[in-house]
């Protein structure tokens, strides 16, 4: 059938007259990332007629490719999903619209299909600000497998009530109400949604938001295999709320307050199946707090604090799967302009989580995780064409088990990060950049500290970055580059400081080269080639000598080539290719030929 809404609306598209208003997009891609094929097509259309007649269609079909490796006894699997949406309406007056809707659903995995679709009479009418939309018609259900088929229809109603009424001067009210009816033979569904939003500026520059959501359902669904299946029925509930302000307070200082309030609720009814643990009546709630303060000094230091606050309820009826969570967290950030060549900037926080499982769960996993995290960065001009930047932080995260038998589980987790980075011109068109970064992660438990176990352990990574581009013409620019990188991994143990037995060590080398050139302002080829060489080496101790043994595990090359071109006319029209081939070779693998394209086509009319 959309095959032939498709060719009456081409058809018609034709026979426009030039005068009138009409709106296109098309999009195309695709993509292969070795044996993953993927497209993605969308069309939107909508054209406006002098006369009243207005018609609009919408289409968007993914679909993706998986195919079997040349090692591997599987099957090539497919998986598609796409919708298809045709209008057709007439307005008689300013206030009142009638027309025609289709709409079509296909969601396909290899051999399982499921096709809805959705057509019927549309009304579009306003009053005093009150605009009503109502769709009456059918609903079409199709679900097809290997074994059978089965198929749903009935009668379908939708209605959709909105309206902004005007308040207050400077102020936005919306209000919303929609309800959908699906009477099918075997899935009936029931949905009403309503939602309330108000916005008020005020001349002073303070704010105030607030919007209410309530969602309710009630549909039914099968339980078991689909050929004989029995039917539940499933109601849902769920209410938002949500509360923004901001203001100025004495002392020339920003307050900005955000909460919100969600409960979700579901009941069930029927006949329930006791393999199926998940239909227990269940509800979930869950509260975010947020609160901000800012405040500049000076015209050169901003400093602003903030405190967090989650809780988070999950209650399935006295079952072992409740959960409880609380979270707090502190923090600052400093922002400050020292100079015309210096700059700081400041973050810190402190915080504090714990979770409480339900009292029938045998797994006593109640436990509190503190966290404190700091970064800092900053940046120093020298002259124009040179300067400096040091970023620099750590976090940790400490894990801490209320019950004794547990206790063995308390760990930290700590990182330690500092990255500086010098940028020179040496002359124009010419940039140099110079990037080193140190890392390094240390897990260690509290009651093992002072053992040999795999459980602490530590991982460092250090590497130093070379960048080159050189802009020779507006049209043609190079880049080079050249990073270096050194991890390793290893036990800790607690003497009297942190000794390390590592496990294994690698070095990596990667050398990249691109070049970017436009023949014209809208077209451009990117060429690009890199090499990457690595070696990992593992320690252990011979159990006759006990001597430390580093021995060569892996030897690892990688070389990639690719090629991009882009036509850019403007965001509206632009068209991009590129394709890639990587070739990898390890002492520990076959070697692997891997290849990835992409086209990607887009055009507003």
């Amino acid at each position: 059938m959309f095959k032939y809404f498709l060719l009456i609306f081409i058809v018609a598209a034709f026979l426009i007259p030039v005068g009138d208003v009409f709106c296109a997009q098309l999009q195309l891609d695709f993509s292969q990332d070795n044996r993953t094929f993927l497209w993605n097509a969308k069309l939107d259309y909508d054209h406006q007629a002098d006369y009243g007649l207005c018609w609009g269609f919408s289409s968007a079909i993914n679909s993706m490719l998986i195919k079997k490796s040349v090692f591997s006894n599987h099957q090539n699997r497919w998986q598609e999903d796409g919708n298809y949406d045709l209008n057709l309406g007439y307005s008689f007056t300013k206030r009142l619209k009638m027309g025609f809707l289709f709409s079509q659903d296909v969601n396909s995995l290899e051999k399982r299909k499921v096709v809805g679709s959705e057509y019927g009479i549309t009304t579009e009418y306003e009053i005093s600000g009150v605009r009503f939309f109502q769709v009456i018609g059918g609903k079409e259900v199709q679900r097809r497998w290997e074994e059978g088929r089965k198929d749903d229809g009935g009668f379908n109603h939708r209605l959709e009530i909105k309206h902004s009424p005007k308040i207050l001067s400077g102020s936005l009210t919306q209000i919303k109400f929609s309800q959908v009816s699906s009477r099918l033979s075997n899935v009936p569904l029931l949905e009403r949604d309503f939602g309330l939003f108000f916005a008020k500026n005020f001349f002073s520059g303070d704010s105030l938001e607030f919007s209410y959501q309530e969602d309710w359902s009630k549909k039914k669904f099968y339980l078991g295999d689909i050929s004989d299946a029995k039917i539940n029925t499933q109601r849902r509930t769920q209410r938002l709320i949500n509360l923004k302000t901001s203001a100025r307070v004495p002392l020339r200082v920003r307050v900005d307050f955000d909460f919100d309030f969600l409960l979700n609720g579901y009941k069930y009814s029927g006949e329930k199946d006791p393999q199926l643990p998940s239909l227990t009546d269940n509800a979930s709630s869950s509260q975010n707090l947020t609160i901000k303060a800012l405040r500049e000094f000076f015209g050169r230091f901003t400093l602003s604090s903030y405190y967090k606050y989650l809780q988070t309820d999950e209650d399935y009826v006295g079952d072992y799967r409740d959960l409880k969570m609380k979270s707090a967290e502190w923090g600052g950030n400093l922002t400050m302009r020292i100079s015309r060549s210096d700059s700081l900037y400041f973050t810190t926080s402190v915080g504090v989580s714990s979770f409480y499982a339900s009292p029938l769960s045998d797994q006593l996993n109640d436990r509190d995780i503190l966290t404190f995290t700091s970064w800092g960065d900053y940046r120093h001009v020298f002259n124009p064409l040179f300067s400096l930047q040091v970023e620099g932080g750590f976090r940790n995260f400490h894990q801490v088990y209320i019950s004794n038998r547990l206790s063995a589980n308390n760990n930290h987790n700590q990182t330690y990060v500092l990255s500086p980075t010098l940028s020179w011109q040496p002359f124009s068109g010419l940039k140099i950049k110079q990037n080193y970064n140190i890392q390094a992660n240390y897990i260690y438990y509290d009651y093992e500290k002072s053992k040999e176990s795999t459980k602490n352990r530590l991982f460092r990574r250090a590497s130093s970055g070379t960048n080159l581009n050189w802009a020779v013409t507006p049209r043609l620019n190079f880049t080079l580059g050249y990073t270096y990188r050194y991890e390793d991994y290893g036990q800790l143990i607690w003497k009297d400081q942190w000794v390390q037995k590592p496990s294994w060590e690698q070095r990596t080398h990667t050398i990249g080269f691109s070049m970017e050139y436009k023949p014209a302002p809208c077209v451009s080829f990117s060429p690009e080639y890199s090499y990457q060489r690595r070696k990992s080496w593992d320690h252990f101790t011979d159990l006759v000598t006990l001597k430390k043994i580093r021995s060569l595990s892996d030897r690892y090359t990688q070389n990639t080539i690719s090629a991009a071109c882009r036509y850019f006319v403007s965001d509206q029209f632009y068209l991009r290719l590129s394709a890639a081939r990587r070739v990898q070779k390890s002492m520990q693998s076959y070697k692997e030929i891997s290849d990835y394209a992409t086209v990607s086509i887009n055009r507003t009319f």
